[in-house]
């Protein structure tokens, strides 16, 4: 006849076994000699370290303790950002794979904005002011021939 764990028993041995009912069951169908026996001799060797650690702020079970592992462990998903960072090099830059895209983009932007300029087209006052930064920019280093 099995018997369930006393909350006592299931909480020492919550310190050292990811599954204490799941030990208990165990160790009551297929140990050879006294399950009862076993279960003292383990609630024994670590009670002592139970009730110090338990008494600790932030204490985690043995099977809390595995769970935290294999989530730091975890891979970040990307962000959004670095997705489309990724794909911006990927799909926008000259040269695709290079991280020139985002610049390559902005390039061809001001080139439409100076052309909208040189036919007269008002601009914000924010783009004119930056479009006039890059022409002062490209003017002061040119593009090699």
């Amino acid at each position: 006849m099995t018997r369930p764990l006393s909350m006592d028993e299931a909480n020492i041995l919550a310190h050292v076994v990811e599954d204490p009912t799941a030990w208990w069951a165990h160790c009551q169908a297929r140990f050879r000699g006294d399950p009862e026996a076993a279960l003292a001799a383990k609630l024994g060797t670590h009670k002592a370290a139970h009730d110090t650690a338990a008494a600790m702020p932030g204490y985690m079970t043995r099977a809390e303790d595995e769970a935290a592992r294999v989530r730091r462990q975890a891979p970040k998903a990307p962000t959004y950002r670095q997705l489309r960072a990724a794909a911006y090099a990927a799909e926008l830059g000259r040269e695709p794979g290079r991280m020139n895209a985002l610049g390559d983009s902005l390039d061809a932007m001001l080139k439409q904005f100076y052309q909208l300029r040189l036919g007269g087209t008002p601009l914000i006052r924010e783009m004119d002011d930056l479009l006039g930064k890059v022409l002062a920019i490209k003017a002061r280093i040119p593009k090699p021939e």
